[in-house]
């Protein structure tokens, strides 16, 4: 994925891993990023949540990229969706240590960078007030951490993200760090 308005030397984006449930579909180690428009790499393996409260920074090895939508109203802005992978996930059932020992969990989700994909942050995701079903604060590691994201768009003419969640449906966002359920009585047009 490329940052609008910087072609052909701006930032390039690539999500590691295979999105999808195959047996054969492995899990990756990170976000690729290049700054110099695909001439040099550097792989960013995990978010950057922590803070002195106790939040963790969440691995992105085990995880899968099914997509990156950047806003055009702020070329910094950029959303990541992370899904799982078979093997990622059966690494995690079985407690294998797939992400290099760093501690952190691997955490499926949205997430958004503010700096053109340089640190990323795990976003918040309502299906109502108080009702978060992914937050950095609340979030919890288990068997089957997160919540898969099969695809992430950006809208320029309604300036709008808009986000597919397995399992709990679609999602909008105009920053990409909070994501409110279309509900069902919403017209979406995209």
């Amino acid at each position: 994925s490329v940052q609008p308005g910087t072609s052909p030397n701006g930032v390039v984006l690539a999500g590691t891993g295979d999105p999808n449930d195959v047996l054969d579909s492995y899990y990756g180690a990170g976000i690729l990023r290049s700054t110099d428009g695909g001439t040099t790499w550097n792989l960013i393996t995990q978010s950057s949540d922590a803070f002195s409260g106790g939040l963790t920074n969440y691995s992105f090895a085990g995880d899968a990229f099914s997509g990156f939508a950047w806003s055009t109203t702020n070329s910094n802005l950029v959303v990541a969706a992370v899904t799982t992978s078979y093997d990622g996930f059966m690494n995690n059932v079985n407690n294998s240590t797939y992400n290099g020992g760093a501690g952190n969990v691997a955490e499926a989700g949205l997430y958004y960078s503010t700096d053109a994909g340089q640190t990323w942050h795990l976003s918040t995701i309502e299906d109502g007030p108080n009702q978060v079903i992914q937050s950095s604060q609340t979030t919890l590691p288990g068997v089957f951490p997160g919540v898969p994201v099969t695809a992430v768009v950006w809208n320029p003419i309604r300036n709008m993200f808009y986000a597919a969640v397995q399992f709990h449906g679609y999602y909008l966002s105009p920053d990409g760090v909070t994501w409110t359920q279309v509900g069902s009585t919403t017209t979406v047009t995209m």
